[in-house]
Order: structure tokens, then sequence, then C-alpha cells
């Protein structure tokens, strides 16, 4: 016999007055090679996780991230959206809110400046930024 089981979790704020981090957003260019998230620091705070899923308010992701108000997340697929939050920490273990909700499509994979349809019209490789003529060159 199997039991299914729901998790609610409610986060609020800690006993001693942890606040969810503030300031979430993203730092540019965002691409599918590599995406960087940046929130204010948290006092009293000792880690942060970041949230994120395709589904507004619903994150099928989770990444603790230590005490660094700074993620880093890869391999976002182009013309998805996706949702991010992150949370603060204490000691305990005992986790805040979530921040403000950053929403992101990745329309530029390689982060030339050329959107994947600019590039696509250019005959240009929409993965590789060194096709669209626009990275410094030395000789």
């Amino acid at each position: 016999m199997s039991a299914n089981k729901t998790l609610n979790a409610t986060f609020s704020q800690l006993p001693g007055g942890l606040q969810p981090p503030t300031g979430l957003q993203v730092v540019p260019p965002p691409t599918t090679q590599q995406t960087v998230f940046q929130w204010n620091p948290v006092t009293g705070a000792t880690g942060y996780k970041l949230y994120y899923g395709t589904t507004s308010g619903s994150y099928s992701t989770i990444i603790s991230v230590g005490n660094f108000t700074l993620a880093s997340i890869s391999d976002l697929l182009p013309g998805v959206t996706y949702y991010f939050a992150a949370t603060a920490v204490d000691g305990s273990g005992n986790e805040t809110n979530y921040s403000n909700q950053v929403s992101l499509i990745i329309t530029d994979s390689d982060g030339d400046g050329l959107t994947d349809a600019e590039e696509a019209d250019l005959g240009t490789d929409p993965n590789n930024p060194d096709t669209d003529g626009t990275e410094y060159q030395t000789e």
C-alpha cells in the first residue's frame, strides 16, 4: 500500500527579523551558456537559495548558493519563460519568504547582442558569438 503525501510549505519572516532577499535581478546579458543573478544581502543570513521554474510562483529547481548573493545558471533553453526567486537561510536552516520574482526569456543564446532570430535571418550561428563578426580580433 502506498501513501501519497502533499507537502504544503509556508515561508515567513523568521524570528529575529530575518527578511527575504530584495533586489533580485539578472546581470546582463543572459545567455543559454550562462545567466547570472544577484540580490541584496540579508543581515543575519548564513546562506541563500535560488529557485526557478517555468511556471510563475512554482519553482521546480532549487540551488543552494552558500553565503553568496550571486548565482550562475547554465543550460537554460532559448524561447522558454523562466521564473526566479531567492530566499535567505539562517544558521538553523530556516528559510524566509521568496524575494521578488524575476522572469526571463533567453532570446540571445550566445550573448553576442543579436537575438537568435536575427542570427537566423543573417545566416550566422546563434550558438557561436564569433560567427557574426562582432567579436574583437587580434592580429
